[in-house]
């Protein structure tokens, strides 16, 4: 009798102890996709993360946190699939929502987001990036007045948070408060004096009062913060046809031409400087790249059809 409890005793030990053991292995690879996507290394994370799911498939931690892999590697979808099992794992997950939140609106689905950040601050009314999240939602749907308050309730909550006043100054900017603009510009780059966008944000709301100057210096601080973005490049030029600075348009165009061969744009805007310096052949040929490039990307909008009206205009000048 004795030796047939022990027996017992031994079985249940072993099963106890095959336990731990397969713990330890899901946390070793828990933590593993954890690391893998804190370096953004997306793929190696997705894969860690189906170990983690095919040992334990009812662990909420790893579908949330594969479906923010997955969408951040653009898998939409997929990511969503991942969202809503962790949403019916854990319905009272406020991230969860504002994570699916931003997957709907990513696929234009508005309502349906908006619908989820609602969800997320109802379950944790401190939130800040729901509250974030739901006001650019806002604004894409015109709630002009539902988004302001949002980032209202964001700098309420975290009022040293540099992006909150730089999402606010946008708003501003659109209901042309330029005062307004200014004044959150000014506290987000104080709080944060290398986030680039309010530096542009603060540039146009400079444009808007007429000061080309000052917008080119916060253009200028843009292109030294992201010297291989085209867009900052490209913002600039704004600044420097205000200025009438045609020799320099021409420089920052020849800076996105190197960074990006194929933006059509460049060549349209360079074409432009050139034709105003009485390079009408240089122009020419800027034009004529800026409309096959154009044509190549199927992009037949007001810019192919400035690119085409200006290459007539010269054709003309024979």
């Amino acid at each position: 009798m004795l030796i047939k409890n022990y027996l017992l005793a031994f079985s249940f030990g072993l099963i106890l102890q095959g336990c731990v053991v397969q713990d330890y292995f899901i946390n070793a690879d828990l933590k593993k996709a954890d690391a893998a996507l804190e370096k953004k290394d997306y793929k190696s994370a997705i894969l860690d993360y189906n170990k983690v799911i095919k040992a334990k498939p009812d662990m909420f931690e790893a579908y949330y946190k594969r479906g923010v892999a997955k969408f951040s590697a653009g898998q939409t979808k997929e990511a969503m699939q991942d969202m809503e099992t962790a949403i019916k794992l854990n319905s009272t997950s406020a991230d969860a929502y504002n994570q699916r939140g931003s997957m709907k609106a990513s696929t234009r689905d508005i309502k349906g987001a908006i619908k989820d950040f609602d969800q997320a601050v109802k379950l944790n009314p401190k939130l800040v990036d729901a509250y974030n999240n739901r006001a650019f939602a806002k604004l894409s749907t015109r709630d002009i007045k539902g988004a302001m308050a949002d980032f209202d309730k964001s700098i309420e909550l975290e009022p040293n948070l540099a992006e909150a006043y730089n999402n606010r100054c946008l708003v501003y900017l659109q209901t042309g408060s330029l005062d307004k603009a200014m004044l959150d510009c000014n506290k987000a780059i104080q709080l944060k004096p290398g986030l680039a966008n309010a530096y542009t944000n603060r540039a146009f709301a400079y444009l808007s009062n007429k000061k080309p100057k000052e917008a080119l210096n916060d253009f200028s601080k843009v292109v030294e913060l992201n010297p291989k973005s085209v867009l900052a490049y490209n913002d600039r030029l704004m600044a420097r046809l205000a200025l009438k600075d045609f020799k320099n348009i021409i420089e920052d165009c020849n800076n996105m031409v190197e960074l990006d061969p194929n933006y059509a744009l460049a060549y349209n805007n360079r074409g432009f400087a050139k034709a105003n310096t009485k390079d009408l052949q240089g122009a020419k040929a800027d034009f004529q790249k800026a409309k096959e490039l154009f044509e190549l990307q199927k992009n037949k909008g007001p810019e192919y059809q400035l690119a085409m009206d200006n290459l007539k205009m010269l054709n003309k000048l024979k």
